[in-house]
């Protein structure tokens, strides 16, 4: 039995995705080929339905092992080209803001955890099971957004860098403090869900995010060796190696409801709640003068 009529037939009997409608909206579309959409689809299959192994679907679909494995190891070695549409990357990239965007609007309102990839489709322009050419998981797509906040908070601090010859003590931890203030979302990701959209994330994602991650640390580095000529880079790798752990901290610190309250107040802990530019701005200094 091919491996297109082998796809098909346990898309049937697992009933994961209605297989022939994704096929035709693809080919109208002009995404990929049948056999890329089948093995896709077959794949995405083999990771949904833990208790399918290589060996059940076998049994299943007379399908050999060999045929199997080495259509797994060409999805992972061309995933990318296999599973994103065709077209300009124009196109590729604004479909990608369109899904992230959707993610942002739910997450205003609804926490992670009851955001579905079928409540992102809801917010796109095409359909749940077009997500899947671009993201595999939502964490894929938290992560995303993710990495476009560090990269706004970046070009933001960038931007105060340059409009400043001089900084103090005070206006530096004025800047990180307006500017984390400014990038609230990324607290919030970070402090609630930044585990979980790592640990579920593919690795060429996780290594892009990565990145932004780096520059955001190299920038504070540059911030500080530009108005703190007096700090050795030693001095600088301990405020950073500081200063980014105690980012994990602050959303819940500083955003608080009020059933927190109420459960703080009829605990009898007296706790002065601070703004998030206050607490930052006090930390940093703090940082600075040690």
């Amino acid at each position: 039995m091919s491996i297109r009529k082998s796809c098909v037939l346990c898309l049937r009997k697992r009933r994961v995705v209605q297989y022939e409608t994704w096929r035709l909206q693809s080919y109208k579309e002009g995404r990929q080929s049948y056999i890329e959409i089948a093995c896709f689809v077959f794949i995405r299959i083999l990771t949904l339905c833990q208790k399918y192994t290589l060996t059940q679907c076998q049994n299943n679909s007379n399908i050999s092992i060999k045929e199997l494995t080495q259509c797994h190891k060409n999805i992972l070695i061309s995933e990318r080209r296999i599973i994103m549409p065709a077209g300009s990357i124009e196109r590729t990239n604004a479909r990608k803001e369109e899904i992230i965007n959707a993610c942002e609007k739910l997450y205003q309102t609804k926490s992670f955890k009851d955001i579905t990839l079928k409540e992102i489709g809801k917010e796109t322009s095409f359909s749940r099971t077009s997500i899947y050419n671009y993201f595999q998981t939502k964490e894929e797509i938290f992560l995303a957004l993710l990495k476009r906040e560090y990269d706004s908070w970046i070009k933001e601090l960038c931007k105060a860098m340059e409009l400043n010859e001089t900084m103090t003590d005070n206006k530096i931890a004025d800047v990180l403090a307006t500017t984390l203030d400014h990038h609230r979302q990324l607290l919030k990701i970070m402090s609630m869900n930044h585990y979980d959209l790592e640990e579920n994330s593919r690795m060429e994602l996780l290594v892009e995010f990565k990145v932004s991650y780096g520059n955001a640390m190299k920038t504070v580095m540059a911030m500080l060796e530009k108005f703190r000529k007096d700090m050795g880079i030693e001095k600088r790798q301990e405020f950073v190696y500081s200063f980014f752990p105690f980012m994990f901290g602050i959303y819940p610190y500083t955003v608080v409801t009020e059933k927190q309250k109420e459960a703080m107040k009829l605990a009898g802990v007296n706790y002065t709640y601070s703004s998030l530019h206050d607490l930052t701005f006090v930390a940093v200094k703090r940082m600075l003068k040690n």
